[in-house]
């Protein structure tokens, strides 16, 4: 999420804050980013019907219209989540509305993602297409530009494993080490947080565990404000929730980046000391905050009183839906799918009901450090990659040799102007 900060400020920089449309395929990721998710952004709800169906939906809705017209760059985060019938559709869309027989309406498209991680969502059990295998992508994308640097992880030891389960590939050595970790010690002041696959195992563990404290209250609530479906969107994927109750003693987790030097970051563990009465109407802040011990990436403790953040939906630069609420959740336990973006400390993992390919190297990657991770009912069965992916990724970079071969290192500019 750092790069992405980072990509769309120096692109409204360039072309207008308005003209830079900032997307993800699910609301979660968005919330990530200060963005939208896709469905929203281009006012199709849930995106069933034909083309013609929802180019009159885009026509008949002022707003999506007037965004579609406004729009000179569509960033699309988690993308391997996007199905082929639906970005064919969305590459229909931008071209009837925009009147306009260029790729995609004339649109740049910015498009963000790992095809090895999550795959698009099986629709009434039946398979679908990756984006990559659309129509659409042929005619709309040309460059690829491939990340390399690994950096939530530093052990190389463990950045290689990470490589080759994200590849499918789960060698007798690398089972052997993974199973070695079920007698990793890693519970102590800050326990380990656990990950599983389902909302209805992490929301039990989490009340239970509040409920086993004996010690001092505080119930935050958040103020919410926007437009709707934003609102709704925001109410329903915000990791900061509703109504925060937190103990002294709770295992905590932030949510977010809040300084990156001191190593406050997305995903960081921490438990409540104590809540702190705060006066201090010059930086609008009066009430009761807690007040948490967090131990960083780095093994430093550091105590920090949390106050209140903004949680913003946008839609081409504007804000349009937010949540002001203390940038803490539970931590006992988070499902596979709410970690994505961030890194944990202390994970505890069971992988027995890992069921779609990408899902274990999701859960796994999430992890700093192999000392930190505590993994359960492993085996070798549970690391899948999609053999279509594998295939696309290998035709990728023989294409990017290939080019290299004939241009040198060169990459094409991220935006081109008309």
């Amino acid at each position: 999420s750092h790069l992405m900060h980072s990509v769309i400020s120096g692109l409204r920089d360039k072309v207008g804050k308005s003209a830079v449309a900032v997307t993800a395929t699910t609301g979660i990721a968005a919330t990530h980013i200060g963005g939208s998710s896709l469905h929203s952004f281009a006012g199709i709800g849930i995106g069933e019907g034909s083309l013609q169906d929802l180019v009159k939906k885009v026509n008949n809705n002022r707003n999506a219209r007037k965004r579609w017209h406004e729009t000179k760059c569509l960033i699309i985060d988690e993308v391997s989540m996007l199905d082929a019938e639906l970005f064919d559709k969305l590459e229909g869309i931008a071209a009837q509305v925009r009147n306009s027989k260029k790729p995609f309406g004339g649109i740049q498209l910015l498009l963000v993602g790992d095809f090895l991680q999550l795959p698009p969502v099986a629709k009434n059990g039946k398979q679908v297409k990756f984006c990559f295998e659309s129509d659409a992508w042929n005619k709309c994308v040309d460059v690829h530009v491939e990340l390399t640097k690994v950096f939530r992880q530093s052990e190389k030891e463990f950045v290689d494993m990470l490589n080759s389960i994200r590849w499918g590939v789960c060698t007798p050595e690398i089972t052997t080490k993974l199973r070695a970790t079920m007698s990793n010690k890693i519970d102590g002041e800050i326990s380990a947080t656990k990950l599983y696959s389902r909302n209805m195992q992490v929301d039990e563990i989490n009340s239970r565990s509040l409920a086993l404290l004996n010690s001092q209250t505080l119930k935050l609530t958040a103020s919410d404000s926007g437009e709707q479906p934003w609102l709704d969107q925001l109410k329903k994927n915000c990791l900061a929730p509703e109504v925060l109750e937190l103990k002294v003693g709770a295992q905590v987790m932030l949510l977010k980046n809040l300084d990156t030097e001191m190593g406050l970051i997305n995903g960081l563990r921490g438990v409540v000391i104590e809540f702190r009465k705060i006066e201090d109407p010059e930086e609008g802040r009066i009430g009761t905050f807690p007040v948490v011990r967090f131990e960083t990436t780095s093994m430093d403790e550091i105590e920090v009183v949390i106050y209140p953040e903004d949680f913003n939906v946008e839609a081409n630069g504007v804000v349009i839906a937010r949540r002001t609420q203390v940038p803490l959740r539970l931590a006992y336990a988070i499902t596979i799918h709410k970690c994505q973006g961030m890194t944990l400390s202390k994970v505890e993992m069971s992988l027995k009901d890992v069921f779609e390919p990408g899902q274990a190297y999701v859960a796994l990657s999430r992890v700093s450090s192999l000392d930190g991770l505590r993994l359960l009912d492993f085996a070798p069965s549970n690391v899948r990659a999609h053999p279509r992916v594998i295939e696309f990724y290998t035709k990728m970079r023989n294409k990017s040799d290939e080019s290299k071969r004939n241009n040198g290192s060169r990459v094409n500019p991220l935006f081109i102007d008309d």
